[in-house]
């Protein structure tokens, strides 16, 4: 299963960094409403990844809506994208790879994605602690091998605080979220939430979300469809 990318491809270069957006085929695991670029950079250098990351939001931007961003993407206190009016979105830039997605606000009340690269079992181990919950070491059951897993714990809840710290306004760590199902087979995960983040986000609150695999990373969104009226 491939990562979903809806624009056309273009190769943007200045004096500091060269991305590379691509088209990739597949179903992806982002819904029609929802407009995403990903790209790598030519160099892995973390000072261009801030850059990377808003030229991928704003060509996905230019996909949805037709025209460039007339607001650029801000910076919040956390860290957070700021999206322009109208607009909620998720970036996520690791490794030498760039993705952004993009949805109006209209059909999706917010949204997370994530990509984390494929781990070996040492560091795995190394991060297991601090990521997974006792009762998730099954989770995915023998389907999965543990170093993968753990990869995909980690991105899970990525994509989880990416999705609901713009609608809590509130920090939660990893043990904040019980991942109880993984379905590689068919690209699902459900999480439930150990602890209460708002009214809305109680404890119990069910969590669902998609996920796709390849060679090199894992690949994880939530997107919380829109209220229709």
């Amino acid at each position: 299963m491939s990562v979903p990318v809806s624009v056309q491809l273009r190769t943007y270069t200045d004096e500091r960094m060269e991305l590379d957006t691509r088209m990739e085929p597949g179903p992806g695991i982002l819904p029609p409403f929802v407009s995403s670029c990903a790209g790598t950079l030519a160099v892995d250098d973390h000072r261009q990844y801030f850059e990377a990351g808003r030229q991928c939001a704003a060509a996905a931007v230019r996909s949805l809506r037709g025209g460039p961003l007339a607001t650029p993407v801000g910076r919040g206190a956390a860290g957070e994208p700021l999206w322009p009016e109208g607009l909620t979105g998720s970036i996520t830039h690791k490794d030498g790879f760039v993705w952004a997605a993009v949805a109006r606000t209209a059909d999706a009340l917010s949204l997370g994605i994530d990509a984390e690269r494929r781990i070996d079992d040492g560091c795995a181990g190394r991060i297991s602690r601090v990521v997974a919950l006792p009762q998730e070491r099954d989770a995915g059951g023998s389907a999965l091998a543990p170093a993968l897993r753990i990869a995909l714990l980690f991105s899970i809840k990525e994509s989880v605080f990416k999705c609901l710290y713009p609608l809590v306004r509130k920090r939660f760590y990893y043990h904040a979220l019980e991942v109880r199902d993984i379905d590689a087979s068919d690209g699902t995960f459900r999480g439930v939430l150990l602890e209460p983040l708002s009214p809305e986000f109680g404890e119990g609150r069910v969590i669902d979300g998609r996920l796709a695999i390849d060679r090199q990373r894992v690949y994880t969104s939530v997107v919380l469809a829109a209220e229709r009226p």
